[in-house]
């Protein structure tokens, strides 16, 4: 019976070794993936607010012809800012200055003037984000 219990313990003991560099290797590639999430929050502003996340699943659903595209009201501001289309305070309020930015947006971006930042707007806008 010692002789199994010692040749049990004589064949665990290199692949518990193996388990461990294993582990330790999936750690790695969470804290690199958990590194880039939060350079692209940070590049978006105040840590994940506003930020939503939508499923590949719910944006590739049958009879959807465009993917959904979902910005804060201070996302918006943040990319017509950059876009150089408003200059007023990023505060997550669309006033009239919003508003007038995203008219001229539109008018701009051959898209329907009506001053909301609608699925379409928001669609033209996400590429001024991040610049």
């Amino acid at each position: 019976m010692r002789k199994v219990l010692v040749l049990v313990i004589f064949l665990a003991l290199p692949l518990t070794g193996c388990a461990i560099f294993e582990v330790q290797g999936l750690k790695d590639k969470v804290d690199v993936l958990e590194e880039k999430v939060a350079s692209i929050e940070d590049q978006m502003g105040e840590k994940g607010e506003g930020i939503t996340y939508t499923s590949t699943a719910e944006a590739e659903k049958p009879g959807r012809r465009e993917p959904v595209v979902s910005m804060s009201n201070k996302e918006v501001q943040i990319a017509l800012s950059n876009a150089g289309y408003y200059g007023g305070p990023i505060d997550g309020k669309l006033g009239p200055k919003s508003k007038k930015a995203i008219k001229g947006f539109q008018a701009d971006n051959g898209l329907k003037v009506d001053g909301i930042a609608g699925s379409k707007t928001k669609r033209a806008l996400i590429r001024y984000l991040t610049k």
